[in-house]
């Protein structure tokens, strides 16, 4: 199973992709018809923090949280689509708490989790790189 992150605009696109999209928000849009994990959500109350106070608060969430669970939990919402982009509303250069529970699965079990597009930008580059022709 590869896990990404994402945001909520992008879902459409993950799904065609064969990508499960999961909502980890406090709360989604209208459109959004994918699942939630709501574990890996910040509280309400953490919307008014300085980056400082929310990183200190967010760590205290996922510290009572088992890593493995965690990776059980998401390999079943899945199911056969096999591959999740973990999703909230921030575009992917804002500060988000989806990059915590990134560098937090990393961390806890070595798994790489990226942000959606920055690998398929790189995927792209390396196939035009590989499909370009000399002219001698």
């Amino acid at each position: 199973m590869k896990i990404y992150t994402s945001y909520f605009a992008r879902a459409g696109q993950l799904k065609r992709n064969g990508i499960e999209p999961i909502c980890i928000a406090v709360g989604t849009p209208k459109y959004f018809t994918g699942c939630s994990y709501k574990r890996l959500a910040p509280r309400r109350d953490m919307f008014y923090m300085n980056e400082q106070m929310y990183r200190r608060e967010f760590a205290n969430i996922m510290a009572k949280l088992n890593p493995q669970q965690v990776l059980i939990d998401l390999k079943r919402l899945a199911g056969r689509v096999g591959n999740v982009a973990l999703c909230c509303y921030e575009k992917p250069s804002d500060f988000c708490h989806r990059h915590l529970v990134a560098e937090w699965l990393n961390q806890s079990l070595g798994i790489e989790v990226v942000e959606y597009e920055a690998e398929q930008a790189a995927k792209t580059k390396n196939e035009k790189q590989a499909t370009q022709q000399s002219l001698f």
